[in-house]
């Protein structure tokens, strides 16, 4: 892992410019599994816009686990209450906890097309697409930039043990978030923008997808099976 200088690096927030496309193709393979249309004039429309539209971006911090109890893990001063964690990390572990969002003018583009159902629900699962390419390349970023071989990720609100509660000490990490990223918190802890990501990325030597601890059938995100 190359750390320069971790008492410095562990006072920084980083800012990342995320340069992604998405392509015609794999929004026809995610939004129809089952059939292709020929030539859906209305999806390469949105996808256009979609892209003229979204400001990807990402703040991330490098910080250190500094104790760890059953019930939970304490970073950078902070408590978070998790079982899940406590037995993922450990303490003196590095991590990146991440904010990452497409910008509130996507937001406001799929709101403003509430006169066309078919044309939202393009723009929704093209968010979606878009959100986790995001996510891809911030963790080969991490990766690269501190040559670490595998990195695993966890968000507030993706398993029962994590609860949406958990947003609030992770924004704290970053202070000012929506200075810093456009993104911050309504009182019941959702993300504005809405079409935003956050959770944390650290080292594991095997992969870790919080997908497998969840028992939720047919869901359209699912990445790998649940593990019962």
């Amino acid at each position: 892992m190359n750390l320069p200088n971790f008492n410095t690096e562990n006072k920084c927030i980083h800012h990342l410019s995320i340069p992604i496309n998405i392509e015609y193709e794999e929004c026809l393979r995610k939004i129809y599994p089952n059939r292709y249309p020929t030539n859906d004039l209305l999806l390469k429309k949105t996808i256009h816009e979609a892209v003229n539209t979204i400001e990807p971006r990402s703040v991330y911090r490098l910080v250190c686990v500094e104790s760890t109890e059953s019930t939970g893990v304490t970073i950078d001063r902070v408590k978070f209450t998790s079982s899940l964690l406590a037995k993922k990390l450990y303490q003196y572990c590095i991590l990146f906890p991440f904010i990452l969002t497409l910008g509130q003018e996507f937001d406001n583009r799929i709101a403003a097309s509430t006169d066309s159902l078919l044309e939202q629900y393009y723009l929704d699962q093209i968010g979606n697409i878009l959100l986790r390419k995001c996510g891809i390349y911030l963790e080969s970023h991490l990766k690269k930039s501190y040559m670490i071989k595998q990195l695993s990720s966890i968000s507030p609100g993706s398993l029962p043990d994590w609860p949406i509660e958990e947003q609030e000490p992770l924004f704290s990490l970053f202070g000012d978030t929506q200075n810093l990223s456009g993104v911050y918190l309504t009182p019941q802890m959702m993300m504005i923008p809405k079409k935003s990501l956050s959770g944390i990325f650290f080292p594991s030597q095997e992969i870790f997808i919080a997908c497998s601890l969840c028992p939720r059938k047919d869901c359209p995100e699912r990445s790998a099976p649940f593990k019962c």
